[in-house]
């Protein structure tokens, strides 16, 4: 992408989610512009040098695609992490998020709201193969919709909850 103000050139890398009512909440990293002309497929995307993670969080409508010509399969091979949807769903006190890990890697999970602002940080370790599940209970946080985001590695997945009070 071409910001038409400075004439720079940016790279954007999307997800697209597995479930048609998913509202994504997409995290932006800054990847080095040295890295840029290099880049030309997803294994030298992964490659570049990030210079800062998590510069921003975006809430971005849902995308519809009519007609998929084509997955690369290193996508779905490479995901290191297998989110669940949380349970109960809606909930008023609390709520169970279960995952699964493949093999050991630096796990984060944590809970955003509409507005992208980070309010629950459950988990932040290393851990090892295994499933595993965390218990959230909002205690200040007024209902409305959630985001959960797990991150392993390079790998980053998003679902939403309902919290009703």
């Amino acid at each position: 992408m071409t910001d038409s103000l400075t004439g720079r050139t940016h790279n954007v890398t999307a997800t697209v989610p597995e479930d048609e009512n998913y509202s994504p909440l997409w995290t932006v990293n800054i990847y080095d512009n040295v890295d840029f002309y290099n880049v030309n497929d997803l294994t030298s995307a992964l490659q570049a040098t990030i210079l800062v993670q998590g510069a921003a969080n975006v809430n971005c409508p849902v995308v519809n695609f009519d007609e998929v010509s084509s997955v690369d399969e290193r996508l779905i091979a490479s995901n290191p992490v297998l989110l669940d949807q949380n349970y109960p769903n809606p909930f008023s006190y609390s709520t169970n998020i279960k995952f699964s890990v493949d093999r050991s890697e630096m796990i984060s999970l944590s809970i955003f709201n509409l507005h992208g602002q980070q309010v629950a940080d459950l988990i932040d370790q290393r851990l090892g193969p295994g499933e595993y599940s965390v218990q959230w209970e909002p205690r200040n946080e007024p209902e409305g919709i959630y985001f959960y985001t797990i991150r392993a590695g390079s790998y980053l997945t998003t679902k939403k909850m309902t919290l009703l009070r």
